[in-house]
């Protein structure tokens, strides 16, 4: 079996990679930035270094795959952020059928199943649509809110003890691991005994943000709270960290889908057992405590 695999170096493509490596599937890498990859993986995979909305690119990359993990980033500095996922997606779909791949597995994102109103979500809504329009056999991953996205409050937890976001702390969203979207989309890519297209949402059982930062705080052993910030101040924040003015609206309106309830799982989807998931503790534990503390050390030796 030859399995493609876009974002390698990303936080689920990255884990999927390490996950197959220990298959006897041939390996392609589709990579923006290579030098990212180990010498010992680029032994053993086959590598092409382009963009994924290149259409030419990826489709020859692509020549002998027969199964595809796609993944469409989102460019923080895209003057339309839409479009630029979009592009991407016309890219994969023309690529899976001028080289008959049999099967894809898309990972999109909890909440694809509105046309708008979820930020970049709504790219990812398009995204499923184009390439089912070509795709036999495709698993759309929808993954809930990312724990990950609380490494970047490490600073403010750090220095402030609070978690800042343009979101009630009331509000609730199924929270999730990127190593648990890994796993399932790897079992996928090996496993030749599903067809036809499947919709797989991968949201373990909703907490309030309120409730994250109460178990943030019991695996850090300190208090932490979250506070609710204006979109206009979150907006501010976002740009200075370097996002285009698209990108930092569309964030805004991700929390605001939140807030309504529009980003949300599907009814109609298939649901993973909860029983397997990382809890918000378990990952602040392995993944927010040694960055908390080494950003403590590093304020002590200053």
């Amino acid at each position: 079996m030859r399995i493609a695999i876009t974002t390698p170096t990303g936080r689920v493509g990255s884990a999927v990679l390490r996950s197959l490596l220990a298959s006897d599937a041939q390996l392609v890498l589709l990579a923006r930035k290579p030098k990212s990859l180990t010498t010992e993986v680029e032994r053993r995979v086959t590598v092409h270094q382009g963009d994924l909305a290149d259409r030419a690119y990826v489709t020859r990359s692509m020549v002998g795959v027969d199964t595809l993990f796609w993944v469409t980033p989102s460019n923080p500095r895209a003057d339309e952020l839409r479009a630029s996922q979009k592009q991407m997606g016309v890219a994969a779909a023309a690529a899976i059928e001028e080289n008959s791949i049999s099967r894809v597995v898309n990972l999109s994102s909890m909440g694809a199943h509105h046309k708008s109103g979820n930020g970049p979500v709504d790219g990812l809504h398009d995204v499923e649509l184009e390439i089912g329009r070509t795709a036999k056999h495709v698993i759309h991953l929808r993954p809930g809110y990312f724990l990950e996205n609380y490494e970047m409050q490490c600073p403010s937890i750090a220095q402030k003890g609070c978690v800042f976001l343009p979101v009630s702390g009331t509000a609730s969203v199924p929270m999730v691991a990127a190593g648990d979207v890994a796993l399932a989309a790897a079992r996928a890519l090996v496993d030749e005994g599903w067809c036809g297209r499947i919709v797989h949402e991968l949201c373990p059982p909703p907490a309030t943000f309120d409730e994250a930062a109460e178990r943030i705080s019991a695996a850090l052993d300190m208090p932490v709270r979250h506070v609710q910030v204006s979109d206009e101040e979150a907006r501010a924040n976002l740009r200075k960290g370097g996002l285009s003015e698209d990108v930092a609206n569309s964030m805004c309106e991700l929390f605001q889908g939140i807030e309504r309830g529009t980003l949300a799982p599907a009814s109609e989807a298939k649901q993973r057992d909860a029983s397997h998931w990382t809890s918000i503790k378990e990952f602040a534990r392995k993944s927010l405590r040694p960055r908390f503390q080494a950003l403590q050390q590093d304020s002590l030796a200053t």
